[in-house]
Order: C-alpha cells, then structure tokens, then sequence
C-alpha cells in the first residue's frame, strides 16, 4: 500500500495523525511518502518563538489553542512543549524531506523534525539546526548544505503544493491511501485503521 501525508513540519496535528497513522500501520505493510504543504507560505525567514507567532495570528486565544493541542498529544503518547517551540518558514525544511526521500530516509527524517519541534524546542529554521537533525537520520552534512545554500527541491515542494490545491486540501495533516482514499484531520488509530481496512 502507498500512503501519502501532507503535512507542515510546524503543524503539531500532522504529528499527532501521522502517530496515530504508525499505530494503525502495525503488522501492516506501507510505503509511506511525506508532502509538502505550508500552512503559511509568508512565514518569516526570521524564526520567532511559536507563542510570540500564533499570538499575532489568533490573540490571547493561541495559549489556549497550545494547551489543547498538548492535552490531544499527550492521549496520543506524545510529550509536547510548545512555549519552548520555534516558529518560521518551513520552505527549507520541506526541501530537506524531498532530498531526504531520494535517500530512502524521509520518514525518519520527517519523525525527527516533528521531535525536534514539538518537544525539544530545536529549530527548524536555521542551517546548523537543520544540519544536525539531518545528520541524525543518516544523510551526509555537506549535501544537506549544499541543498540549503541552492534552490533545489524547491520545485518538489511547489508541486506537493499544486497537487494539494487539485486534491482541494485546505488543512493537514491530510492522508492519501493508494490513490484511492483521503482521510482529513488527526484521527484516532481507530479511523485509520477502518480506513486502512476499507482500502
């Protein structure tokens, strides 16, 4: 089976779903491929604490919002800590995960960054950061700068994106199983699991 996720390295439900996701998937197996989607493409180059960010966006509502989403996390095994995240453009990142598939180490790479977002409070948005938590997942340090100094992969992303935009997604995480079945949201391993039975 072909499982494709769309999903935003900044988007703490796309780790919340793509977890639930891996415990549908026991015993199960699936070739799984992570998609670009930007929740917000005019993100600042200049990373800026998660708090900070979604206070500008939603107002004195954004703590309550961090709270919930913790709550939702913790019931799916997941320790976040998200005054302690890093906010920012997720374009670098997003082409990290492209170069990262051609290497057989997407998904790796893909748990590595939502680990380093929601729960150590690691940034997604600078070079040595981004380097580091390549280099943890087996990919060499001097490609992973050479794709950061350049603009490669950037076509890549800008082509999930498109296919997002056919697919009519407006929000991740969003879940494509074998071309034939989309399940929306952070659903339960219930859900998937239903799904993963109906395809």
């Amino acid at each position: 089976m072909h499982i494709q996720i769309w999903s935003d390295v900044v988007c703490p439900w796309c780790y919340i779903g793509t977890t639930n996701l891996q415990k549908a998937l026991e015993g199960t197996q699936a070739d799984i491929t992570f998609r670009s989607f930007q929740l917000d493409p005019s993100a600042p180059t200049q990373p800026m604490r998660t708090l900070q960010y979604l206070s500008g966006r939603y107002g004195p509502q954004a703590e309550e919002m961090m709270d919930q989403v913790t709550q939702v996390a913790a019931r799916a095994g997941l320790e976040y800590h998200l005054r302690d995240s890093w906010s920012g453009q997720t374009l670098n990142a997003h082409r990290l995960l492209h170069l990262a598939a051609d290497e057989g180490v997407q998904v790796a790479l893909a748990h590595r960054f939502f680990a380093a977002q929601f729960t150590q409070g690691r940034s997604l948005f600078e070079t040595e950061s981004l380097v580091d938590l390549c280099v943890d997942c087996g990919l060499d340090p001097d490609r992973v700068r050479k794709v950061l100094a350049t603009t490669e992969y950037a076509d890549a992303v800008q082509g999930d994106i498109e296919q997002a935009r056919r697919y009519g997604i407006t929000g991740v995480p969003f879940v494509v199983l074998d071309d034939r079945l989309a399940v929306s949201g952070a659903q339960s391993p219930e859900v998937f699991a239903q799904a993963l039975a109906q395809v």
